[in-house]
């Protein structure tokens, strides 16, 4: 029995092959997602399990082929899978290119030949080309990019409609029947591990190898476990792998890796960089625990665009443009769900700063404030874009010790503000329920996300893109959806805005088996959502007694939220157990 392991890049892959594989004899199959250098570093750890063969796909499979020594089958994609992409594309406006690996791009050039398509293809051989032929590509006015899962990714950080190009039944098929071939060539010719290797798999530190380009060569078991699930890509020890290589000397470094502190040590062995790391963990503190529920750092950020062709979404993608590399704070206001936290992502991503600092305003205490500035939390980060999500959620006292740090680092360092309201501010500064020079000082650039309502023929074109970028979750057929559906979708009220719209989306795709989605199915779908919503406004919190009944309610909703834990709702409510009691009487 062949042990082989499937490592999909994309989640659909992953459904199609619970299929694929009862057809298949002779395979004892196993499965795990994961895209380039994720993909290698769960290929390393299988190789050391005594895996016989890998499968995968694309640039994944190619720099998995690089890193083991087990045999790798490509996945090929089929002329059907690309004809099903460009059936999709054909309904985007704009102009499209396909930008992929050869086993993507040679296919599907010769199919765009053939049939007279007007659609540039481009080949890449590494994830590093990827940033620069998109780059080109973007100044020839193309908004739409068919790749596989890198390029899409890439596509989607600069602002374009990426469409994955998924391999379907045949293609797999063909691949378990190429892995049976291949396995028995390498079968004589399978070895144990090196000495070396085994050596470095039962060290107690996390220990990887990297080339000189930055590329992965082989990563330790404690590695893997303690680091390789924390990191997206690697791009964060590049900049010591180069110092490394300068230096030919012995370098340490302190490096944030998704929100965490590592201590790294790397030294040059012969033409690859050889690295040492340690989970730096500082003393924990009574804050600590609120300072995880309100303070995300992060180095990379999941692609997210903003689509729309109205003249309100143009308008708010060119203040992006005009002031996301300028040093003012930016405010972004609009309604839940219209896609603010996407903008100042936008923002994040063209501002060339490191890292994106997200700082909740829900769970912003006047202590949790005071301890960020005294213990000089935010010093760290004087390159960075911090994003205050709902200042408008702070209370008078926090605003007010807020303003103050502001206005007294304001000559100090180059941090970037965004910050986003969902309410009227302006109505709450009559009120008296918000801080105006506050808002003077961080309202410099201001930038209103409108509602979907506002915006319906945003709605067509967000659609289509919530369908194409469903395919590697769903690994559906799904191109599109009917006319008489789509009069449902522009019609309707959408008060959840543009997240309301995507969830809905993914509710019809999950539930699909054609490749339309039906007006029958858009009905019934939307239905169920206004019930929720009429639900949801019944349970509301009722604000029509005094400040102190007002309070109980809040309270009595919070407890029953959590089965009446008190300890659980203190802890939400941020009181403690006494002042609840007290609070309840």
């Amino acid at each position: 029995m062949i042990k082989a392991l499937v490592i999909a890049p994309y989640q659909g892959m992953m459904e199609l092959l619970k299929e694929v594989s009862r057809e298949v004899e002779g395979v004892e199959i196993q499965a795990e997602l994961g895209n380039l250098q994720t993909g290698v570093q769960i290929a390393a750890r299988a190789e050391r399990q005594g895996i016989d063969v890998i499968i995968s796909r694309g640039g994944t499979a190619s720099m998995i082929q690089s890193a083991v020594h087990v045999p790798v089958i490509d996945i090929q994609v089929s002329g059907y899978d690309v004809l099903r992409i460009l059936t999709l594309v054909k309904s985007f406006s704009g102009k499209s290119a396909i930008v992929g690996f050869p086993n993507i791009s040679q296919g599907a050039a010769t199919i765009c030949k053939l049939l007279d398509f007007d659609i540039e293809t481009v080949t890449i051989h590494h994830d590093q080309d990827v940033t620069e032929k998109l780059l080109a590509l973007k100044e020839k006015n193309v908004e739409v990019v068919i790749g596989d899962v890198v390029t899409v990714e890439y596509a989607k950080k600069l602002g374009m409609t990426g469409v994955l190009i998924t391999s379907g039944r045949e293609a797999l098929m063909s691949a378990f029947d190429e892995a049976k071939r291949v396995y028995k060539v390498f079968q004589a010719l399978n070895k144990d591990v090196s000495l070396y290797r085994s050596i470095l798999e039962f060290d107690e530190r996390a220990i990887a190898i990297m080339n000189q380009q930055g590329e992965l060569v082989y990563c330790n078991r404690v590695f893997n476990n303690q680091v390789g699930e924390k990191i997206a890509t690697l791009n964060e020890m590049n900049e010591v792998v180069h110092r490394t290589i300068a230096s030919q000397h012995v370098e340490e470094a302190l490096l944030f890796i998704e929100g965490e502190l590592w201590n790294v040590v790397s030294r040059l062995d012969g033409e690859n960089v050889l690295l040492y790391l340690e989970h730096y963990t500082p003393t924990l503190d009574d804050n600590q625990q609120r300072y995880e529920q309100a303070i995300d750092v992060r180095q990379t950020l999941p692609p997210m665009v903003l689509s729309g062709k109205s003249g309100a979404i143009e308008t708010v993608h060119k203040l992006v443009q005009e002031h996301a590399q300028h040093p003012e704070p930016i405010w972004i206001s609009g309604e839940p769900g219209v896609g603010k936290q996407v903008v100042a992502q936008q923002i994040y991503s063209l501002s060339k700063r490191q890292p994106f600092v997200i700082i909740r305003g829900k769970q912003m205490s006047n202590d949790l404030l005071r301890a960020l500035v005294s213990q000089a939390f935010l010093a760290q980060y004087k390159d960075a874009v911090v994003f205050l999500k709902d200042i408008d959620y702070l209370d008078l006292v926090v605003q007010r010790n807020f303003y103050e740090y502001i206005c007294g680092q304001k000559n100090r360092g180059s941090i970037k503000w965004i910050v986003s309201t969902t309410g009227d501010i302006e109505s709450q500064i009559k009120k008296g329920l918000f801080l105006e020079e506050l808002y003077r000082e961080l309202g410099t650039i201001r930038i209103n996300v409108p509602p979907l309502r506002h915006r319906p023929e945003d709605i067509e074109h967000l659609i289509q893109f919530f369908i194409s970028d469903s395919y590697a979750t769903f690994g559906n057929e799904v191109v599109g959806v009917r006319k008489d559906a789509l009069d449902l979708f522009v019609s309707y009220e959408w008060t959840g805005n543009v997240r309301q719209l995507k969830k809905v989306i993914e509710q019809l795709i999950a539930q699909s088996s054609g490749y339309y989605v039906e007006r029958e199915d858009v009905a019934s779908v939307l239905r169920s959502q206004h019930a929720y919503t009429q639900r949801d406004f019944e349970h509301h919190i009722k604000i029509d007694g005094t400040l102190e009944e007002i309070e109980k309610e809040i309270i009595s909703k919070v407890l029953e939220e959590e089965n009446f834990n008190q300890s659980k709702a203190a802890k939400r409510l941020g009181i403690n157990r006494s002042t609840l009691w007290r609070k309840l009487k």
